[in-house]
């Protein structure tokens, strides 16, 4: 039976070799500065000011900066130049690729109706239904029968489940479509032209609807205290603290010899649930709630190799 090889390097931006799991700290900066000084001084001392992927590191970033800051702290995401679809439930571009997302001249969100989606003002209040990581099968799939805008269904989702539904396959969308009965609903597909420092690969947003400075002045973003850590858009010459994503290295080396000879360890799937179980046993986070891993793949896109003979 074939071994197959993979590197833990919990060390962000070195990760090289076969697979990676990427841990990191975040630390906060309590001197004021304008977000690009405060970018240049987290890749000159860390790695770059903080990227956030979802609401367990959005917790760990309220955690570092309580009680130590009076307006905004500025973190790693900037309005770019170009519309970027992403799946809110963070699967990476796995998210969108199943249903050939591309193209388009304005921000947008994603509803669905008998297997297909629709393109429609995120102020629209529907249906939605939520994806809930802690159950399995079916019972993933919660459907929200209070009619809510988008931005609320989404909150709604990571309040009470994990996030709103996004699809991988053609069993996703089977049990999405059986949930959603008929009803048009919301799902996890946006679009907007925010992206991150790191040019990290992240959907994860926490807006407030909170703004400050004119229209094209707003292109950074920042916790607000105000808004219990909800982020602002706010102009970018604006002096703030900030948050630094900084390493932790760790590399611990694993072969792993699936039980199953045709099992595909690069199945997206089987990722998740290698991930999810390391997650659970809490073997490799000494740290507790401080630690952060997930998968880095390598350039051409893969995260697990062959052993060579």
């Amino acid at each position: 039976m074939e071994r197959v090889v993979f590197l833990l390097l919990l060390v962000s931006g070195l990760c090289f070799l076969s697979s990676c799991l990427v841990q990191h700290q975040y630390l906060f900066i309590p001197e004021s500065k304008t977000w690009f000084d405060a970018q240049r001084y987290c890749r000159e001392k860390c790695i770059d000011l903080a990227t956030i992927h979802d609401m367990e590191e959005m917790r760990m970033a309220l955690k570092v900066v309580e009680g130590r800051y009076d307006d905004g702290v500025w973190i790693g995401i900037y309005k770019g130049d170009d519309l970027i679809w992403y799946s809110s439930l963070d699967h990476g571009e796995r998210g969108i690729n199943y249903w050939n997302l591309e193209g388009g001249d304005s921000a947008a969100c994603l509803g669905y109706s008998g297997g297909e989606l629709l393109n429609q003002g995120c102020n629209k209040k529907k249906y939605s239904v939520c994806f809930d990581g802690s159950k399995h099968g079916r019972e993933q799939y919660v459907l929200n029968d209070v009619t809510m805008a988008w931005t609320n269904a989404q909150n709604y989702c990571r309040t009470r489940h994990t996030d709103l539904v996004s699809v991988r396959n053609e069993t996703e969308e089977d049990m999405l479509r059986e949930v959603a009965a008929g009803y048009q609903v919301w799902v996890g597909y946006f679009r907007d032209k925010w992206t991150w420092s790191d040019q990290t690969y992240s959907s994860f947003r926490y807006w407030s609807s909170v703004t400050r400075g004119t229209q094209n002045d707003r292109k950074c973003g920042a916790l607000l205290r105000s808004k219990a850590g909800k982020w602002g858009k706010a102009a970018c010459k604006e002096a703030h603290p900030f948050i630094c994503t900084c390493p932790i290295t760790r590399i611990i080396k694993i072969r792993v010899t699936p039980q199953k000879s045709q099992l595909d360890l690069n199945d997206p799937a089987v990722q998740d649930e290698i991930l999810k179980q390391i997650r659970l046993k809490q073997s490799l986070m000494k740290e507790g709630d401080a630690v952060q891993i997930r998968w880095r793949k390598r350039p051409d896109g893969k995260v697990f190799i062959k052993e060579a003979n």
